[in-house]
């Protein structure tokens, strides 16, 4: 035994002395101490006979305890001296190197086996071959050290049959030999005493055996992950051993030393002992035993030994002669698998292929050591993947997500980080963007769906609402079907909701108005979610106005719902076949500041858009609005890993033993996710990827798989897939494909009925089901993916494909019920259309253009405008120039140009427009024919900033139609109309509403060119022929009967009768019919914007309504305006919103922020006249921003909306002047309040050479505070400028006069404006009794009507009115005159 352990020392390069153990270098002995040397069994095996034999004679003394330990292989010792851990200190080549002490993982294993733990896990590095307790020359151990060391081993060795003398520390006779000896007696139930023969009946076979939970059955999987646990901690431990063996010494790079070291691989004998003592541990039985003799060990840890020590010499060279001595030793010794033990799959192969090492035959080529553990790991840390899930042999790949896993995927942590930062700035309060928008882009196939697909749930778990919509390359006949797909799955869960539904249903209802209907066509379940009042139709839009009311009412609903505590993720796939109605909506709700809450997720194929893509332009739009924060990425391609990983899973095998056939799969696919799942599905259907029922695991043949030949691309591999089915599922998915990526069951059913079909179409497309090719739904089938389903419509030859679509059509057609035709009118009209060119009969011809049209206007029903226009120009390319001449097809022929104009009028194609517009008017033989056509071109000709052109071509056409107008209009011609027209109108207006309908369908056309005239001049600015047309269709209404474009015209009426006859009470008679005309004709809705900003923005306020009465109504016109989509007066409504809300003391705070709503809104309109109306309202932005503290100079009207270069940049331009009149009396207010009186003499000065508009006349509530700062402007200075007193006190009294006037007609509005300036005129006097009155009655006044802002400048006004004479009087006025400001907002 001495012998044997000199040896042993000597095989590590070690030296053992009285202190302790030291490393042998060139003669240098350095101490180590309390550190821990393993030397392996193969190192030990290569010594000399004579210490063979002694050890021999050491195992047959012990009476065959040879122990089948963890390590059997290998000794042990552990130096005593009590002193603390160090690091390992060796000297080599000169140098000193410091090793981590191999000590630290022997204290953590004695931790784990201490009897308070409850793992049974066996140390690995304590046991590894019997601990030469005899060896002489040892300090002898302390008794209290050595027994707290057996203590711990007890409850080990019970479990794990291991030897005691294996647990023990190197140390011999003594209280440690009594220790030792006690431990056995306790464990054994004998004393062994010190002849080795006293039990020498206790033998190997009963310490293997005594593991009874291996020899009964399998492990359960809590004993089985302890084991594995024991595994990692013994094969850690000797992979730290290893390191300081002298063979196993680590190395640099001689290629790039500054690479690091890399280790030598392993001694195959060493890993083929590691596979002996795993066997062991696991099976709790040696390898190598017979099965006829069970007494004893057939091949000892001796044999063992020399079948390693034969593998090659003492530098681990491989020998030939040895090798295959060793082969046949070994063959005549062969082991039963763990397999056959029902061990898991994974384990048995790893297990089996370190035994096997050196065999061709071994499942994993090991190199070494740390490989081993890497996979013992890997195991313990998946163990429902790699041992508890048994494999059956069932190959599928996961349909939900093509490279994902459940909560994880394969390489996209990065991709997945990214979409949950920008998940939390959404839900962020503190957040700067209000709007959160995430673009993935990506080839085909690369997996950006279900990338975000996997995330889903993550979103889930933080609250949000996940909905998704996919647009399709084939099914351009939907209405919207990304966006309606989302949102009805959307309502569907709002619905389903019960704790909010009720409330949420009120909010809808309220924020999408009337309108909701249309909303309720393209999203079934909307109807669940709103209050609809049913029969009510849509109000009937042309033009850009049909987009901007759909824009308004996506905006609406999530507006409604969506906020950061109730947000909501919306995933659009495949934008790059979005058209360009939903590229429209989609940009308006990422940019939309007031849609909150809202994370918006959109991924397109980079490869399929160019930088002049509708989409890339939308794209750059978004990116440059300030309120959006974006966020794109690429996914690209997987990796090597990433592969082995997918490819890992889906076989469920080791890594390690699946890189070869990974690294396979990524030459063939170039790691394509989607290519590489179909090419793995691929393999497995060939036969190329089997399972062996033997082994219970994948097996596959690379040399086989490698010489494959494979298409270039998924789409050509699952063609090739697709056609080795059976050909009647090979026909069913090619009857699929021609309906675009997903078909219903009711069209399935059809074809059926049609073919007589035994079996159903349905059933064969199950079976692509189980191939993974569909995915079954509800009402039909879905590919699985849109280059499955092209892949499958590649199956129908090129040239055959049109006739396909035209036999499907017509089957279709011909079976189809007429309420199964309605139902599915858009997909037999769209077969049909792809095979037209085929049809060679004319009456077919006319009848699939009838078809055409028919479908068209049921698109247009539903605000499907692109699949409507669509429908048109397929109708229009059936006709020829014949059925122009005949009856039956000329009507057909206008209805399809018309309608075809229509679309294009509303979807902006200018050119075809005019193309088709110009095709009726040289058709048609009368002006009736031509009216349609003419009221689509002046509609589009004063959109185009042309407003005088569309109002000249509609007086033209109102002439022919037989109500001449004269073309010079001036005040005599004006006056001449209004004479008429009042001699026509009853004494009470209320008379009108019982006039009849109009019925005369003339005089319809006349009202509607009328209309159009008249908003084209409003919207322009113009003035001119505004009188003349009002009054003409108010004569029209009360001479032929009122209509829908009554209600416009009484309004407009009221507006003259007041301006020019100064008759108010005649006007607001008129607003009160005009209100009524637009209840009793639903027609009239169009109308209301129009109605309500002239009704109550001009003609109330010249009522004594207060202001402040009259803002519910401008927000139900602007709410109307957007709803139907006439955003340019919706616009012109809250310019006099803000206006009114601004005289009447609204909060400067939320005021300021709905007037920055309002002015994107405006530029958002993209015409002219908003930004003129946008610009004439910075200089009130500004003010007010001046009044909240945000400018650098409060009493100067500069800042971030308008500075004094602004009306140097429109000089010259007919703007300027308006724009100087609006700036010169913000600036002067400015300057009056905080007491700038130079500069507000400057202001009064040039506002008072200004000429102020007539229409500032008809605003009466603008201009009597105009009046009111100019006239307390020039009494101020008046008071300050004694040299020219006279002057500004004759500007004061023509102030004071004309608010007098004023007054008489709003007196609840402006008697406080004309208390304060008499008052403010009586203190100038030196009136003081008078003055303090009128102060007293301003206040009063003011406090009681609720205008704040005067409240508190008459408040200050008073105080410095007593401040010469009553100061305590003074300082209560300012202090009030303070707390008004600041309940104002004005700090």
């Amino acid at each position: 035994a001495s012998s044997y352990w000199e040896l042993s020392c000597g095989r590590l390069g070690l030296v053992d002395t009285k202190n302790g153990l030291c490393m042998r270098n060139d003669g240098a002995r350095q101490t180590i101490a309390q550190e821990v040397y393993v030397q392996t069994d193969t190192e030990l095996g290569s010594g000399t006979s004579a210490a063979h034999n002694e050890h021999q004679k050491y195992v047959d003394n012990e009476g065959n305890k040879a122990s089948s330990s963890l390590f059997a292989g290998t000794s042990t010792t552990i130096s005593t001296t009590g002193e603390t851990e160090k690091p390992i200190v060796a000297e080599i080549d000169g140098e000193e190197n410091t090793c981590s002490p191999v000590s630290k993982d022997y204290t953590q294993l004695m931790h784990h086996l201490s009897p308070n733990s409850h793992s049974d896990i066996v140390g690995g590095a304590i046991d590894k071959k019997s601990v030469l307790v005899h060896r002489t020359g040892l300090e002898k151990k302390q008794s209290s050290s050595t027994n707290a060391r057996l203590s711990s081993l007890k409850e080990v060795s019970s479990y794990s049959h291991v030897r005691v003398e294996d647990c023990c520390h190197h140390a011999h006779g003594g209280e440690a030999e009594d220790s030792i000896r006690a431990l056995k007696v306790d464990l054994d139930g004998s004393d062994s005493g010190s002849d080795g023969n006293t039990n020498a009946h206790t033998s190997s076979e009963e310490w293997i055996c005594r593991d009874s939970a291996v020899c009964n059955g399998r492990l359960s999987n809590e004993d089985l992950l302890k084991r594995i646990q024991l595994a990692i901690s013994a094969v850690h431990a000797m992979g730290q051993i290893s390191a300081f063996s002298p063979t196993h010494s680590p190395r640099l790079n001689e290629e790039d030393p500054h690479a690091g070291v890399e280790m030598l691989c392993q001694d195959s004998s060493d890993l083929a002992m590691m596979g002996w003592e795993l066997y062991s541990l696991f099976a709790g039985r040696c390898p190598f035993q017979l099965e006829s003799d069970t007494s004893r060990l057939s091949v000892s840890r001796a044999a063992c030994k020399d079948i390693a020590k034969e593998a090659g010499s003492i530098e681990g060279v491989p020998h030939s002669h040895s090798k295959h001595k060793r082969d046949r030793r070994m063959g005549e010794h062969r082991y039963i698998p763990l397999r056959e033990l029902d061990m898991p799959v994974m384990l048995c192969s790893l297990v089996s292929s370190l035994l096997d090492i050196d065999s061709s035959d071994a499942a994993i080529k090991y190199n070494s050591i740390v490989e081993v553990e890497e996979d013992l790991r890997l195991m313990a840390d998946q163990p429902n993947k790699y041992l508890f899930n048994t494999p059956t042999g069932g190959f599928s790949m996961p349909q939900r997500s093509l490279y994902g896993r459940e909560n994880s995927l394969y390489g996209r942590e990065k991709e997945v980080s990214k979409l949950i930062d920008a998940y939390e700035m959404t839900t962020d309060a503190n957040a700067q963007m209000n709007s959160v928008v995430v673009f993935i882009s990506g080839y085909a196939g690369a997996g950006k769906s279900c990338l975000v697909r996997a995330v889903n749930g993550r979103f889930l778990e933080k609250g949000a609402r996940f909905i998704s919509g996919k647009f399709e390359m084939m099914c351009q006949s939907q209405s919207l079907p990304a966006l309606a797909a989302a949102l009805d799955e959307y309502c569907c869960v709002l619905a389903q909701d019960v704790d909010r539904i009720d409330r949420v249903r009120d909010v809808i209802t309220k924020a999408v108005g009337n309108e909701g209907v249309v909303l309720a066509s393209l999203i079934p379940n909307f109807r669940r979610v709103i209050h609809l009042k049913e029969g009510l139709p849509p109000t009937h839009l042309t033009g850009m106005g049909a987009i901007q009311r759909l824009v308004f009412l996506f905006s609406a609903l999530l507006r409604a719902t969506c906020s950061r505590n109730n947000p909501v993720v919306l995933f659009l796939d495949d934008l790059q076949w979005a058209d360009e109605v939903s590229l429209e909506i989609i940009q308006a709700l990422a940019t939309d500041p007031e849609v909150q809450g809202l994370l918006f997720i959109g991924s397109y194929r980079e490869n399929e858009v160019g930088s002049d893509h509708p989409l890339m332009e939308r794209l750059t739009k978004i990116k440059h609005s300030e309120s959006v924060h974006v966020t794109e990425f690429s996914v690209g391609n997987m990796g090597k890993e990433t592969v082995n990983a997918l490819v890992s899973d889906s076989l469920q095998m080791l890594p390690r033993m699946t890189r070869t056939l990974s690294e396979a799969i990524i030459q063939k696919t170039a790691g394509l996710p989607l290519f590489v799942v179909q090419f793995l599905a691929s393999l497995c259907n060939e036969g190329n990827l089997r399972f062996s029922l033997s082994t219970r695991q994948w097996e596959w043949d690379i040399g086989a798989i490698r010489a494959l030949l494979v298409a270039d691309n998924v789409v050509h591999l699952m063609t090739e897939k697709i056609s080795r089915l059976e050909p009647k599922v090979c026909e069913s998915l090619r009857l699929a494909a021609c309906f675009g990526e997903q078909c219903y069951g009711d069209l399935l059913l059809l074809v059926d009925r049609a073919l007589g079909n035994d079996v159903g179409v349905a059933s064969y497309l199950d079976v692509a089901v189980s191939e993974g090719l569909l995915i079954k739904l509800r009402l039909g089938y879905r590919f699985s993916h849109d280059l499955i389903q092209r892949a499958a419509y590649l199956l129908i030859p090129q040239s055959e494909r049109k006739s396909f679509h035209l036999w499907l059509g017509r089957l279709l057609w011909k079976t189809a019920s007429t309420y199964e035709l309605d139902a599915n009118l858009f997909v037999v009209a769209e077969q049909l259309n792809c095979g037209a060119e085929l049809i060679d009969v004319n009456d077919e011809k006319l009848l699939l253009a009838q078809l055409d049209l028919r479908a068209g206007k049921k698109a247009v029903s539903m605000s499907a405008f692109l699949p409507a226009l669509e429908f048109f120009k397929a109708g229009i390319s059936l006709v020829v120039d014949k059925d122009w001449e005949n009856s039956s097809g000329r009507g057909l022929c206008l209805d399809l140009y018309n309608s075809c104009a229509e679309m294009e009028f509303i979807l902006g194609r200018d050119d075809e427009l005019k193309a088709h517009v110009g095709e009726v008017l040289n058709r048609s033989s009368t002006l009736q024919e031509k009216l349609r056509a003419y009221h689509v071109l002046v509609q589009y000709t004063g959109t185009q900033e042309s407003a005088k052109d569309a109002v000249t071509t509609s007086l033209t056409i109102i002439d022919q139609l037989g109500e001449a107008l004269t073309s010079t209009p001036g005040k005599v011609a004006v006056m001449s109309e209004i004479m008429k027209t009042q001699t026509l109108l009853p004494l009470k207006i209320d008379d009108v509403m019982n006039l009849n309908t109009m019925q005369n369908a003339d005089k319809q056309q006349v009202m509607k060119f009328l209309l159009l005239a008249a908003r084209f001049e409003f919207l322009s600015g113009q003035s001119a022929f505004t009188p003349l047309l009002v009054c003409r269709m108010v004569q029209l209404s009360l001479r032929f009967g009122v209509c829908a474009e009554s209600a416009a015209g009484f309004a407009s009426y009221g507006v003259t009768v007041g301006a020019f006859l100064r008759d108010h009470d005649t006007a607001l008679g008129l607003g009160k019919l005009a209100l009524a005309m637009v209840d009793r004709f639903p027609g009239a809705r169009e109308s209301l914007p129009w109605v309500f900003s002239i009704v109550y923005g001009i003609i109330t306020p010249w009522s004594d309504e207060l202001l402040s009465h009259t803002l519910p109504f401008h927000e139900h016109a602007i709410h109307v305006g957007l709803s139907i989509g006439h955003n340019e007066i919706a616009m012109i409504c809250a310019n006099m919103y803000l206006r009114t809300a601004f005289l009447s003391g609204y909060p400067l705070d939320k005021l300021m922020e709905n007037m920055r709503v309002r002015s994107r809104q405006m530029l958002g309109c993209k015409k002219n006249s908003m930004n003129v109306l946008n610009l004439l309202n910075a200089p009130r932005r500004q003010f007010v921003s001046n009044l909240l503290g945000r400018s650098a100079d409060p009493a100067k009207l500069a800042g971030e909306d308008i500075h004094a270069d602004t009306l140097l940049k429109y000089s010259g331009e007919a703007l300027h002047e308006h724009l100087c009149f609006v700036f010169y009396y913000f600036q002067m207010w400015l300057s009056y309040l905080f007491r700038d009186y130079t500069v507000g003499a400057e202001m009064a000065l040039k506002f008072q050479n200004l000429i102020i508009e007539p229409l500032w006349e008809y605003r009466i509530g603008g201009l009597s505070n105009l009046t009111f700062i100019y006239g307390l402007t020039s009494c101020e200075l008046a008071r300050r400028e004694t040299h020219e007193r006279d002057k500004w006190i004759e500007i004061f009294d023509e102030a004071l006069v004309k608010l007098e006037k004023v007054s008489i007609v709003v007196r609840r509005n402006c008697q406080h404006k004309l208390d304060l300036m008499k008052a403010e005129k009586a203190s100038l006097f030196g009136h003081h009794a008078e003055a303090a009155s009128l102060y007293d009655s301003a206040i009063h006044l003011a406090a009681k009507h609720q205008f704040i802002p005067d409240q508190a400048l008459a408040l200050e006004r008073a105080g410095v009115f007593y401040l010469s004479s009553d100061d305590a009087n003074a300082s209560r006025l300012f202090k009030r005159s303070y707390d008004c400001y600041m309940k104002w907002g004005a700090l």
